[in-house]
């Protein structure tokens, strides 16, 4: 969820496009379609979403490993 409105999203879809000067979307009246350009863009949108979520989830693991408390203890041989 991207917790945006359609028309703000609708805008910075528009920026994009013409920043770059490329169609992300075909459209047809009221439905839309990714161009391919807009397939690929989105590709790797994901990947940058999921690599997120992954560093998200590695830095609270580093921190739930680094507090707390480890004894440890060893019997000797002899």
């Amino acid at each position: 969820m991207l917790h945006i409105t359609q028309p703000t999203l609708s805008g910075q879809v528009k920026e994009l496009e013409e920043r770059y000067g490329t169609k992300l979307f075909v459209r047809h009246g009221r439905r839309i379609e990714l161009t391919d350009i807009g397939k690929s863009a989105f590709s790797i949108t994901r990947l940058m979403f999921r690599h997120e979520e992954e560093v998200e989830h590695l830095l609270q693991s580093a921190r739930a490993l680094t507090s707390g408390e480890l004894r440890v203890a060893a019997d000797s041989p002899y």
